[in-house]
């Protein structure tokens, strides 16, 4: 079977570094990480640190609630680039 997907050599690196292998080495800034909450760790502030540091975001989730929104409210204010969250109805 042929894929239909070509993989560019930092994304594949990244999949390969955050997910498949534990001896590849990587020196790029963006890995994928699992984030629970837990003590000293949380999505919202992990969230916060993110759209601090980031030009575009896409948000992708099942539902908005109008809590979870206040929580992000002052950053989503500060964000100076584009963001988009998509949910369902």
């Amino acid at each position: 079977m042929t894929a239909d997907f070509s993989w560019t050599e930092p994304l594949a690196l990244d999949v390969r570094f955050g997910y498949l292998a534990a001896d590849v080495r990587s020196s790029r800034q963006q890995h994928p990480q699992v984030v629970l909450n837990g003590p000293g760790e949380s999505v919202l502030r992990i969230l916060r640190e993110e759209l601090a540091k980031c030009e575009a975001f896409l948000f992708s989730v099942a539902f908005v609630t109008p809590r979870a929104l206040a929580l992000l409210k002052q950053e989503l204010v500060d964000f100076t680039g584009t963001g988009r969250i998509v949910t369902s109805d």
